[in-house]
């Protein structure tokens, strides 16, 4: 890969007009093709600037599609360097997409990684010019878990005896599969009942959670795990089949986690802690349930006194 430009200083930038701007010497237009390894290292290819590596196959997906789409509506020639980026009509060629508002919005957080880690700063001008220019997509919400504690139990149960202790955990703990498969025994901490989770996805996963003496036998039976994610897969397959309860997907304990939390009236701050997400928005979908029932609970209350006061006054 070639090195950064002088961009890299914040030393260029970019109008609103698109014109470019001199500032102590350094152009956007002399920036590096937008190219991929393949161009002899002459180019810089988005995905690679990500730190994690599953972010990285996540970015070569969404930039794969950005450079089809860009190319199909005459945007983004083969030739296109990190200038090209500020003159996209991002609104056209989200029209192009093709594919779900999630899909976009994962190549819009590609771009975003990108320019931030190539011009060296979250608030360089070029980059906020840019991201200004892509439009955020409406994403589905999709399915959110809606099995009671009772249900969870009846499928742990339903379970063969030295796969349950992993399923619990995963409720206990917030985590998904991958997340829980990496717990380890040094990252127990028995005199403190905290388990150090190592993320997957970004650096806000990587946490410190505490878990309720009451459930702390079950992290050490659990910890670590005797199966590997395809048997943990087909045992939990089996067991939601046989309890009666075939929506409830492994990857499910991990939001059960979290509503069961919100339920009991759980800040979306602390959940977003507890779950190793980087903005409490993501998280306020587990507090909904539980403020929806203190409503509907205020609602009953007046209308139950309105009742009781207007059969006093009729006798």
């Amino acid at each position: 890969m070639v090195a950064r430009s002088d961009h890299q200083e914040g030393r260029g930038a970019v109008s609103r007009g698109g014109d470019r701007q001199a500032n102590q010497g350094g152009r956007l237009g002399n920036a590096p093709a937008l190219q991929g390894r393949d161009a002899d290292d002459r180019g810089v290819a988005p995905p690679e600037r990500a730190p994690a590596k599953q972010s990285r196959r996540r970015y070569a997906t969404s930039w794969k599609r950005f450079q089809a789409v860009g190319h199909a509506t005459k945007q983004l020639p083969a030739s296109a360097t990190i200038y090209h980026l500020g003159r996209i009509d991002y609104h056209k060629m989200r029209h192009h997409w093709g594919t779900s508002g999630s899909d976009w919005n994962k190549a819009r957080a590609m771009l975003s990684s990108f320019l931030t880690t190539y011009l060296g700063h979250l608030h360089h001008p070029f980059r906020l010019q840019v991201m200004g220019r892509v439009p955020t997509a409406r994403e589905n919400k999709g399915r959110m878990p809606q099995e009671t504690p009772e249900d969870f139990w009846r499928v742990v149960m339903s379970a063969p005896k030295h796969a349950q202790a992993s399923y619990v955990a995963m409720a206990v703990l917030g985590v998904g599969p991958k997340e829980y498969l990496a717990i380890r025994q040094r990252d127990l901490n028995p005199d403190q009942l905290t388990v150090v989770v190592n993320g997957t996805k970004s650096e806000y996963r990587q946490r410190v959670v505490a878990v309720d003496e009451r459930f702390w036998g079950w992290i050490e039976r659990a910890v670590p795990s005797r199966l590997q994610y395809r048997w943990l897969g087909v045992y939990w397959n089996r067991a939601r089949e046989s309890a009666g309860c075939p929506e409830l997907r492994m990857y499910d304990l991990r939001h059960l986690s979290a509503q069961y939390a919100g339920d009991r009236g759980v800040t979306d701050r602390d959940m977003t802690i507890h779950l190793g997400h980087s903005n409490p928005k993501m998280t306020h979908v587990y507090s909904r349930r539980g403020i929806a029932h203190g409503i509907a609970k205020a609602i009953a209350d007046s209308l139950e006194e309105g009742q009781v006061r207007g059969q006093v006054g009729s006798q």
